[in-house]
């Protein structure tokens, strides 16, 4: 994937249930100065993947996290290509350069589910 300006290596874990996938993924960075652009590219492509017609950043820590202002729990609504709604939280978070996006996704998301894995999330060293 491109993050940063450069061709990236992403690890991705996903998993469905209750009509919601449920996924993971992270990059390593060597450079600590593509973090920000990483997430802000990152930022910008689940956005325009689901066509957000609203997107509302909500204050969200993860324990063990190293700080970034570009770090940011959003919840996306946007549509499918079929026009139907689709449904989304992301969270984009960072340890050292290691950059991490953990994502819910649905026609309709189920808060407690969403809320439980989000507050599931631990950076641990």
């Amino acid at each position: 994937m491109d993050l940063a300006g450069q061709r990236t290596p992403v690890t991705l874990y996903a998993c469905e249930a209750a009509d919601m996938t449920f996924a993971v993924a992270f990059a390593a960075l060597e450079d600590p100065s593509r973090v920000s652009p990483a997430l802000q590219d990152w930022r910008r492509a689940a956005q325009d993947n689901l066509g957000a017609s609203q997107v509302r950043p909500v204050d969200f820590k993860v324990p063990g996290q190293t700080p970034n202002p570009q770090s940011s729990l959003l919840h996306i609504q946007g549509r499918r290509p079929d026009g139907s709604s689709l449904s989304s939280q992301v969270l984009l978070a960072v340890k050292g350069t290691q950059v991490f996006q953990v994502t819910v996704l649905g026609s309709s998301l189920d808060p407690q589910a969403a809320e439980t894995f989000m507050q599931s999330v631990r950076l641990l060293p």
